[in-house]
C-alpha cells in the first residue's frame, strides 16, 4: 500500500448524484436513498488541507458538475491550488473532443484534475472548467467501457488471509490511483470512502492539514471496508453504459438493508462466486484499460455543442424595407430566433415568420446599445449563444450548420469582418451597412453565460470586455463551399429528380423510349440500374454510333413503330442539344406521345455529373 503522500492523486468527492448510474461504479451511484452535495465550509476546509499535497488535486462525483454550488467551489478551489504548466483551455474552436482531450487534458502530472461524464453541468460551466482545470478525465459512458465488479469480496470467493493480504496490499485503485475526502472525512482510498458514504459507516480521519502524511501502518481503522470490496480480485467485468451491477451474496443483502434505489428497479445481478471463481483474466487496471481511451467521448454525443443560436439585429431609419425582406430571410432559416431591434416609427413587416421579435427603442436609445442587448437577452430569456449582426449581411445557407459543427468555449467572444465575402452577399446599401454600430464588424457571436458579459457596461466598446486572448476570429473556420462543392450539390438534387420520375413511371408501368444516345444516357443508365429501377425499352437517335448502350437497341426513330412505347424521356444535357431533340420529336410524332424534359424545371441548370457520390464526368 501507499501512503496518500506518495499517491499521484487525492480526490475531493463533491457529491454523489449522477446523471448515470453505470455498471459497477466506483462510488455506487444509483444505489443511494439520498444524495449529499458537499456543503461549502467542508469543501473549503478540504481544499485547505491540500495546498501543499505535491500530487494532483481532483474533483470527483458522482458527476460534480450538478452541484448547484459547482461554480462556488471552483473559484476557491482555482484560488488556492495553483497551476502547474500552460493551460490548455480551449480557446479555440474544436471539432473532435475527445482528441482534443487526449491532445491537450490527458497529463496527470499537474495540479488540477476534473472527473466528469459531460452532460448539462459540463455545457453550463464550460468556461470556468477550462479556465481551471489542466486535467479532465471524461468518460461519457455512450460508447462501451469495461468496470469491474467491486462488490465481490474475498471471503465468498473462497480467498485465504494470506493470500489476500498480498492481493490487498497491491491493490490497483490504491496503489495507481487515489485517496479521498467526503464529506466525513479523509480516506486512504477513494473507494473505502464511497463504501463509507453508501453504508454509513464511522467516517475517515479529520480532515486538517497534513492528513495525507499518514502512512499503511496507519491504515487499521479503515482497512475494514477493503474486506468488503473486490478491487484486488479478479472478479467479472461488464460494460459500464449496461448500468447494471454484479454483487456477492453478501454486498447483496447490505444493498437491501438500505434500500437500494439500483436494487429496487432489478439492475443488479446476483454472481454465482462458485461458477465464476478464477474465469477471468487478471489486469494491472481492471476498471478502466487505457485501450478503451478513444471511446471515452462518443462521436454521437452532441451536449458540448451550441444548442440554438438567437440573432439580434440593429436596424435603422435607412434601412430599405424591401431589401432588408431578403436579408431577413437569411436570419430566418439559420437561427432559431431573431430580433430586430429598431426605433418604433420604422416599421418591418414580419408577417408569417414565427421567430422574429420586434423591440422598440425611442430617441437616442440605438446609442446606447450595450445596455439594450443585456435588456433584449433579459426580456427574451435567451439562454445560450447570441449572434449580432450587421443589418446588410445575409448568412450563408449552410451557418447555422458550420457553427453547430464546432464545440466553442461560452467564454469566447468570436467575430469575423469578412462574412459578406464569402456568401450570399450583402442587399443593403453602402449608406445603410455604414450604421451598424460595431464598427468593421459584420458577425459578434457570444454566450449568456461568460464571465465577460457581466462586466458590459456604457464605458467601453462591447467587444473590449472580453480580454484579447479571448476573442477569435471565427471566419478562418468556416468552410464555404466553391464552385465544385455546389455542382457537386446540384448534382445530387438532379439524380434524385431523375429518380422520382423514373420511379413514378415504373409505377405506372409506362414503357419508357429514351431520346439521345451520347454521355448523358449512359450516365443516366448507370443511375438507374444503381437505384434498381426498370430500364428504357428503347433507344432513340437518328445517328446512332452504338447498337445497344447497356444492353438496349438504339434505332432511328423512324425504325420504330409508336406501338413499342408509351412516353419519350429527353436525354441530353440541358440546353441547346435538349431543345433539337425536343423540336425533333415534335416533328416525328407531333403530339401523339407524352414527351418529359428532364430539366423543364430547373432554370439555367449547371451540375456536376455524378454517380454512387463520385464525379464520373
Amino acid at each position: 500500500m501507499k501512503s496518500p503522500a506518495e499517491q499521484k492523486i487525492i480526490q475531493i468527492d463533491i457529491t454523489n448524484a449522477c446523471t448515470h448510474s453505470c455498471s459497477n461504479c466506483t462510488r455506487f451511484c444509483g444505489h443511494h436513498p439520498k444524495n449529499f452535495f458537499m456543503d461549502f465550509d467542508t469543501f473549503k476546509n478540504a481544499v485547505d488541507s491540500l495546498v501543499d499535497f505535491p500530487g494532483m488535486v481532483g474533483i470527483m462525483g458522482g458527476e460534480p458538475t450538478i452541484h448547484p454550488k459547482f461554480d462556488m467551489l471552483i473559484k476557491y478551489y482555482a484560488s488556492k491550488i495553483g497551476q502547474q504548466g500552460k493551460l490548455k483551455n480551449s480557446i479555440e474552436p474544436i471539432t473532435d473532443f475527445a482528441q482534443h482531450r487526449i491532445d491537450n487534458l490527458n497529463d496527470t502530472h499537474v495540479k488540477r484534475g476534473l472527473w466528469s461524464s459531460l452532460g448539462k453541468g459540463y455545457y453550463k460551466n464550460y468556461e470556468l472548467i477550462q479556465d481551471t482545470f489542466e486535467y479532465q478525465c471524461i468518460n461519457d459512458h455512450i460508447n462501451p467501457g469495461l468496470h469491474q465488479s467491486l462488490m465481490i469480496n474475498r471471503k465468498e470467493m473462497g480467498i485465504s488471509d494470506d493470500e489476500w493480504f498480498e492481493l490487498r496490499d497491491n491493490c490497483w485503485i490504491q496503489n495507481l490511483w487515489s485517496s479521498a475526502i467526503t464529506p466525513k472525512g479523509a480516506f486512504f482510498c477513494e473507494v473505502a470512502g464511497a463504501l463509507d458514504m453508501l453504508f454509513d459507516g464511522p467516517g475517515g480521519w479529520k480532515v486538517e492539514k497534513n492528513w495525507w502524511q499518514r502512512t499503511p501502518d496507519e491504515f487499521k481503522e479503515q482497512l475494514h471496508w477493503c474486506e468488503l470490496c473486490g478491487a484486488a480480485l479478479q472478479t467479472p467485468r461488464r460494460q459500464a453504459n449496461e448500468e447494471i451491477d454484479d454483487v456477492g451474496k453478501e454486498f447483496y443483502e447490505q444493498l437491501s438493508k438500505i434500500n437500494s434505489k439500483k436494487l429496487k428497479k432489478g439492475n443488479v445481478n446476483l454472481v454465482d462466486i462458485i461458477d465464476k471463481k478464477n474465469t477471468h483474466t487478471a489486469s494491472m487496471e481492471w476498471y478502466l484499460p487505457s485501450g478503451d481511451n478513444h471511446q471515452r467521448v462518443s462521436d454521437t454525443n452532441k451536449s458540448l455543442y451550441p444548442h440554438s443560436l438567437t440573432g439580434i439585429v440593429f436596424i435603422n431609419d435607412y434601412t430599405s424595407h424591401k431589401s432588408f425582406q431578403k436579408v431577413l430571410t437569411s436570419y430566418d432559416r439559420q437561427l432559431d430566433k431573431v430580433i430586430l431591434i429598431q426605433k418604433s416609427y420604422n416599421f418591418i413587416d414580419i408577417k408569417d415568420r414565427k421567430n422574429v421579435v420586434i423591440q422598440d427603442y425611442y430617441g437616442d436609445e440605438l446609442l446606447r446599445r450595450n445596455k439594450i442587448i443585456l435588456e433584449v437577452i433579459d426580456k427574451e430569456c435567451v439562454k445560450d449563444w447570441v449572434v449580432i449582426l450587421d443589418p446588410g449581411v445575409s448568412l450563408s445557407s449552410n451557418f447555422k450548420e458550420q457553427i453547430s459543427s464546432y464545440i466553442l468555449n461560452p467564454g469566447v467572444l468570436y467575430y469575423t469582418k469578412e462574412i459578406s465575402s464569402s456568401t450570399e452577399y450583402s442587399y443593403l446599401t453602402s449608406r445603410e451597412k455604414s450604421m451598424f454600430l460595431f464598427d468593421d464588424m459584420e458577425m459578434l457571436l457570444f454566450n449568456v453565460r461568460a464571465s465577460s458579459l457581466k462586466k458590459v457596461n456604457e464605458t467601453s466598446k462591447f467587444i473590449d470586455f472580453w480580454s484579447k486572448e479571448k476573442q477569435i476570429d471565427l471566419f478562418k473556420y468556416f468552410k464555404f463551399p466553391t464552385e465544385e462543392d455546389k455542382l457537386i450539390k446540384q448534382g445530387h438534387k438532379v439524380i434524385q429528380h431523375i429518380i422520382s420520375v423514373f420511379e413514378t413511371l415504373q409505377t405506372a408501368n409506362q414503357r419508357i423510349a429514351l431520346f439521345g444516345a451520347g454521355h448523358h444516357t449512359q450516365w443516366l443508365l448507370d443511375i438507374l440500374a444503381h437505384s434498381a429501377i426498370d430500364l428504357p425499352k428503347i433507344i432513340l437517335s437518328d445517328n446512332p454510333n452504338d447498337e445497344m448502350i447497356s444492353g438496349i437497341s438504339v434505332v432511328k426513330p423512324t425504325d420504330v413503330s409508336t406501338k413499342d412505347f408509351d412516353i419519350i424521356v429527353i436525354s441530353a444535357d440541358p440546353g441547346y442539344i435538349t431543345n433539337i431533340l425536343l423540336e425533333r420529336v415534335y416533328e416525328i410524332w407531333k403530339k401523339e406521345k407524352s414527351v418529359i424534359n428532364l430539366y423543364s424545371n430547373f432554370k439555367n441548370i449547371k451540375f456536376r455529373k455524378i454517380y454512387n457520390k463520385k464525379a464520373e464526368l
